[in-house]
């Protein structure tokens, strides 16, 4: 873990204390453990002596199923592994691959699938009816959109620079199958979070 804030990370946060058999991982006075790929130190650790406080006590590591996924966090997509019971995502870790992430990934997308079970989160269709949002059938749902989008004339779409590949793919095409001419137009790109470069890559 020390190795790994040194080399990877760069930022050098751990060290060892003492010698011998009192050697202790600490962070040095006024450093906190506090960078972009601080829960690796987590994985890393042989003896489990550095815990994970977003995962720590929540489920028995045993009764989680794993998937390979890939993160859709940014544009690097990690290879990642998904920890689950029963359809409850616990936990993401990283897979290994050479080309993409080497071990490692981000805190950003370690701790960013929250959301996935987040009460605010749109699980079903809502239509607005009489100044209030109404859950809509599914089934009407494809019948509703098709008869605005066909009767709209010319239509133009605003492309959420966080989609995946696949959807930008799917929304221009659907968009495009009313209004061959349709204008797309990529939403606004944040500036804060700009890929970063690491020591080792």
């Amino acid at each position: 873990c020390v190795r790994f804030t040194r080399e990877v990370s760069g930022t050098s946060e751990l060290m060892v204390e003492s010698r011998g058999a009192r050697e202790e991982i600490n962070v040095f006075d006024g450093f906190p453990l506090d960078n972009k790929l601080s829960g690796n130190v987590v994985d890393l650790c042989p003896v489990g002596a550095l815990g994970d406080r977003d995962f720590l006590y929540k489920q028995r590591v045993w009764f989680m199923k794993k998937h390979n996924g890939v993160c859709t966090g940014c544009s690097t997509g990690c290879s990642i592994t998904v920890e689950e019971n029963q359809d409850t995502v616990y936990r993401l870790r990283p897979r290994e691959n050479q080309a993409v992430n080497q071990w490692w990934m981000c805190d950003e997308g370690r701790y960013g699938y929250h959301h996935v079970h987040d009460d605010k989160r749109l699980v079903e269709p809502l239509q607005q009816a009489n100044g209030k949002e109404e859950p809509l059938d599914w089934s009407a749902v494809g019948e509703t959109l098709s008869s605005r989008l066909g009767s709209a004339g010319r239509l133009a779409g605003v492309i959420s620079p966080h989609l995946t590949v696949e959807e930008a793919y799917l929304f221009a095409k659907l968009l495009r199958s009313y209004d061959p001419g349709a204008w797309l137009v990529l939403g606004h790109i944040p500036t804060a979070g700009q890929d970063e470069v690491f020591p080792t890559g």
